[in-house]
């Protein structure tokens, strides 16, 4: 079963994926990411742990990606509302990971995509965003979603 996390960027700009390309080495350099203006994969000793894409307005894809994040944002709770609807009506990217079944399935599989969300939240504004939990700022949950 594949999952899906996405960051929210919400200042304007591409997101930089050489930079973070970078960033992973720097953490482990057993970290591999391959990819073009528009994503690419992620791997950790030569296995596959993630896809990323990027989604911006007018691609084809990002109005349909928000459109399902607002419909399941609107089943939340928590003291992170506001926050998540403000993101959600200025989110300017989505940047789309997806975790393979056989990834997923691996004890610390998430924890490995845990550099790639502190660099984010380093370098940009925005929300990290996990299907079936919620929405997280850069120091735990925020706002809860079934």
């Amino acid at each position: 079963m594949t999952y899906h996390m996405r960051f929210l960027v919400t200042d304007p700009g591409p997101v930089d994926l050489a930079d973070l390309a970078k960033f992973l080495r720097g953490v482990n350099r057993k970290y591999q990411f391959e990819f073009d203006t528009e994503g690419g994969t992620v791997s950790l000793g030569g296995e596959e742990i993630a896809s990323i894409e990027i989604h911006t307005p007018g691609d084809g894809t990002f109005d349909d990606e928000l459109a399902m994040l607002e419909d399941s944002a609107s089943e939340g709770s928590g003291a992170g509302e506001a926050r998540v609807a403000d993101a959600l009506a200025t989110v300017q990217t989505l940047f789309a990971v997806k975790v393979p079944g056989s990834a997923s399935r691996r004890d610390g599989s998430r924890d490995n995509l845990d550099p790639i969300w502190e660099w984010l939240f380093a370098n940009r504004k925005g929300l990290l965003q996990v299907d079936s939990e919620g929405y997280s700022d850069e120091r735990g949950m925020i706002f809860e979603v079934p």
